[in-house]
């Protein structure tokens, strides 16, 4: 078995397209339609603005002052501010946000898809 994944070329571009492929279909943007002040109050580490001119702006740690979203970065424990961005964006100006969303299920279906075309490519020889 040694020998045959030693001879086997293709091992290394495999491993990095497992890589790229955990990366890529792990993470997704969701579109949420349901008020902005839930949104925030849910505290998404990141979301994406899409204004009324149709500029994308990502906010990291968005919090809600007034009539504005802002980027900031809170303490976990304390819930108090540790930093303050510089971007803020009127309410009334967002004409869509999104919400980062992670799931593993579709990488793992892939990843197991694969592992088995490997096994059966090993069974081969």
């Amino acid at each position: 078995m040694k020998a045959i994944l030693v001879n086997i070329k293709w091992y290394k571009p495999f491993i990095v397209l497992i890589i790229f492929m955990q990366l890529v279909s792990c993470q997704s943007w969701i579109l949420k339609k349901e008020p902005i002040e839930n949104i925030i109050n849910q505290k998404p580490e990141e979301v994406k603005i899409i204004n009324r001119q149709q500029q994308k702006i990502k906010l990291s740690f968005p919090y809600l002052e007034r009539d504005s979203i802002k980027s900031g970065r809170f303490d976990d424990n304390s819930n108090r501010m540790i930093a303050e961005g510089t971007i803020s964006v009127p309410v009334q100006e967002i004409s869509q946000i999104y919400v980062e969303k992670s799931d593993a299920h579709p990488t793992m279906v892939l990843l197991i898809f694969i592992g088995v075309i490997t096994f059966l490519i090993v069974l081969w020889d």
